[in-house]
């Protein structure tokens, strides 16, 4: 579409130049107004002849709202995504550095999923390596008290 603006606007100039010219060198009289005349009405249809002959404009500008919308929404699933690994890894680092604190060993999965337009937890997998069954229990009651994820979200593994 600027290539269509350009080569106008370069046609118009050009034309509007020939025309100076044009009017320079006639002389006086009859001979002057014919020419102002002509170069009047070719300088007006070079001028109107983007409005007869132009684009379709509007499928132009719908090509760019329908490419727009489509960014926003690759924006938006990566927006998306980036937020549920930010949550998955720093719950995961929360859960491990209260499990050190505790005297746990642990590996732990956090699984988060898109809901209702934001993004939730959806469980916990967590593989305790040795430590005693009380301080399992203080981090099961902790990740349900302290974090909100209930014991039904999280799956223990020994």
């Amino acid at each position: 579409m600027t290539t269509w603006l350009r080569d106008w606007v370069t046609g118009l100039t050009g034309a509007a130049i020939v025309a100076t010219v044009a009017l320079a060198v006639t002389p006086e009289g009859t001979v002057k107004k014919m020419v102002r005349l002509a170069v009047g009405l070719v300088l007006l249809l070079m001028t109107v002849k983007p409005l007869l002959t132009a684009p379709d404009i509007s499928a132009a500008w719908a090509g760019e709202r329908q490419a727009s919308n489509q960014a926003a929404a690759d924006g938006e699933v990566i927006s998306q995504g980036l937020q549920m690994e930010l949550i998955e890894r720093e719950l995961s680092a929360y859960i491990l550095s209260k499990g050190q604190q505790l005297g746990l060993s642990l590996d732990v999965e956090v699984a988060v999923t898109w809901v209702d337009g934001a993004p939730s937890v959806s469980g916990v997998s967590i593989a305790s390596h040795g430590g005693d069954v009380r301080a399992v229990e203080t981090m099961t009651r902790w990740l349900s008290d302290e974090c909100g994820l209930p014991v039904s979200l999280q799956h223990w593994r020994r």
